[in-house]
């Protein structure tokens, strides 16, 4: 965004200071009004608002607000899916298997986010491109991690599908087992499935 390295180090604690805020808010809320998976539906697409504004927008000030909004819905999404997660499972292994499970997926993205933000898709300085080629500067906007950013998006879309479709599909499960058309949740009596 421009600023020097001392600056840009100042300002990356004030996003994630705002997602802890608004983590503890949505959590808050889920449990109040025991709905798990519209909430990290509304944070998955708020991340992806967030990414957008600070992919396409133009004065820095802009961008980073983007980045508040972007930081709170990817990292308030890791403990809600973790609970989410584990309001499915009614035995402490099983919790403990999905519990891991979820982790190791989730590190993943850390292992991919060192490949697909690459050096070469950095932004180029405002002073080098104007001062060198003035053409140049159209790359500022045009090269912005672009194949990272895309990838975080498709990512986060990819979530808010799934956690749709499996949400449905566990209404789904409760209702049958309400209506006598099925057994048991996971071979327990009077389990149902979490919102």
């Amino acid at each position: 965004m421009g600023f020097s390295y001392a600056l840009s180090q100042i300002l990356s604690s004030p996003p994630y200071v705002f997602a802890v805020i608004m983590s503890l808010v949505m959590a808050w809320l889920s449990d109040k009004y025991k709905i798990r998976w519209a909430i990290l539906v509304v944070q998955s697409l708020s991340a992806v608002v967030g990414l957008l504004i600070t992919l396409y927008s133009g004065p820095p000030g802009v961008r980073y607000f983007g980045l508040f909004i972007a930081v709170f819905g990817t990292q308030a999404n890791i403990p809600g899916t973790l609970s989410y997660g584990q309001s499915q499972i009614p035995t402490v292994e099983k919790r403990g298997v999905i519990a891991a499970a979820m982790i190791s997926v989730g590190a993943a993205g850390g292992i991919a986010g060192s490949t697909i933000f690459r050096t070469q898709d950095a932004p180029v300085s405002a002073l080098l491109a104007l001062y060198s080629f003035p053409k140049l500067a159209l790359m500022l906007f045009l090269q912005r991690y672009l194949p990272g950013m895309w990838a975080t998006i498709a990512m986060q879309m990819l979530y808010t599908v799934v956690t749709v479709i499996f949400s449905f599909y566990l209404k789904r499960q409760n209702r049958l087992v309400d209506e006598n058309k099925r057994g048991d949740l996971e071979g327990v009596p009077g389990f149902r499935y979490a919102p």
